[in-house]
């Protein structure tokens, strides 16, 4: 069945450089047994939200799902993809019209799909100055969604969204568009790479977290699945 695929995966490494929501990085790699002791034993130390990661409800909404709770099948789905070909800029917000425009094009959001967008951001990764672009105000800048473009999403019944930014928002005090999302179960997907390599409908995306109890972050190896 495989076969009839090709896999894109859609995963930054994990290292000590990579960009994180403080601007730090984040992630500690440690050696506890190497090997001339037998084998080589390793320790990370790391904050959930880090790399390509999933946001599961119970990051904003209390006694939402966690990580480990989420069913299969809000983890592996149709996707669409939404790619920009010209860079979008730092202020630049997805908008309705754009969606309807991508459904103009390539046919209406399936229900129970992921809608990712791919604003072209991730060229920046890993500078983390550059890619978390925290200005004067304190405030984050990259290509966002809109409210209103999340609105429609949610009314077309996805079940989860990605971008290749660190967030679907710049860091607007609040989070609406996390608790937008959140509170109606819908995952979010950030940090996603190699989204250029994806069609924009007729493919599939599965992200894959730690399965950790209670967790409301996670690192996922984020894969796509083209068919041939």
């Amino acid at each position: 069945m495989l076969s009839h695929y090709s896999i894109i995966d859609l995963t930054h490494t994990l290292d000590t450089s990579i960009p994180t929501w403080t601007g730090r990085c984040g992630f500690e790699s440690q050696i506890l047994v190497d090997y001339h002791q037998g084998c080589r034993v390793m320790r990370f130390n790391m904050v959930g939200g880090i790399g390509t990661h999933i946001d599961a409800p119970a990051h904003f909404i209390q006694g939402a799902h966690s990580i480990e709770q989420l069913k299969v099948d809000q983890l592996i789905a149709p996707v669409n993809v939404l790619r920009f070909d010209i860079p979008c800029s730092e202020k630049y917000l997805v908008s309705k019209q754009d969606i309807k425009n991508f459904e103009a094009k390539h046919g209406e959001i399936e229900k129970g799909s992921f809608f990712v967008i791919h604003t072209l951001w991730d060229r920046f990764w890993p500078d983390s100055t550059r890619f978390c672009n925290i200005q004067s105000d304190k405030l984050r800048y990259f290509p966002s969604y809109s409210y209103e473009a999340i609105e429609y999403l949610a009314s077309q019944g996805v079940i989860g969204i990605g971008t290749d930014c660190l967030s679907p928002e710049t860091g607007n005090e609040g989070f609406p568009i996390h608790n937008y999302l959140l509170e109606r179960g819908i995952i979010i997907i950030e940090n996603l790479a190699n989204l250029y390599l994806m069609p924009a409908s007729n493919a599939f995306l599965a992200v894959l977290p730690i399965k950790i109890k209670s967790a409301v972050e996670s690192p996922v190896r984020a894969l796509g699945f083209i068919q041939k």
